[in-house]
């Protein structure tokens, strides 16, 4: 990720970073997926048509619970860089949430958005200011948790069902599950 440039003015301007943002998120759900895959055992198409039907904060979910549960038991070190990773990749949701549904505007300092929410049957209406500079820093975020994903699939090991009742995972047999 190169440093931010000059300052945009115009609309056309403000949609290229909106867009620009929006592409990095995307390259952020597709690493998502990519572990999902893994973890699941599934490849090439199978990944996109299981992924493809998962609303995203569900395939953060999937994404994590596996990791949990389905591969190599995690460390307390690899347990809190997981916590850490997930709530990042939720915090930056919120933000995707707002650049992909809400109307916005050029202005001098970055993009403004306006967001109407409902909530308890009481409208409200928040415009949301985001410089030139945080969205670039938004850009490089996705992009550092691409990298912070692609190093966790990295090391993901399926996890292949045994009759070692050592393992916790194995005590589901027990149970009946």
């Amino acid at each position: 990720m190169t440093a931010p440039g000059p300052c945009p003015k115009t609309e056309a301007e403000a949609q290229r970073y909106v867009g620009k943002f929006l592409q990095h998120f995307a390259e952020t759900e597709q690493a998502l997926n990519s572990g999902i895959g893994k973890l699941l055992g599934l490849a090439g198409g199978k990944v996109d048509i299981v992924c493809s039907s998962i609303p995203f904060a569900k395939k953060v979910n999937v994404f994590f619970s596996a990791e949990g549960l389905v591969a190599s038991l995690p460390d307390s070190e690899r347990r809190k860089r997981l916590k850490e990773i997930r709530s990042k990749i939720m915090s930056l949701n919120e933000t995707r949430v707002i650049f992909a549904h809400c109307p916005f505007s050029s202005t001098e300092k970055g993009v403004t958005f306006r967001r109407a929410v409902v909530r308890e049957v009481k409208l409200s209406v928040t415009d949301i200011r985001k410089s030139w500079n945080e969205i670039e820093q938004l850009c490089y975020q996705a992009d550092k948790l691409v990298r912070d994903l692609q190093e966790l699939v990295s090391g993901m090991k399926p996890y292949k069902p045994s009759l070692d009742f050592s393992d916790p995972r194995n005590s589901g047999y027990l149970a009946g599950f």
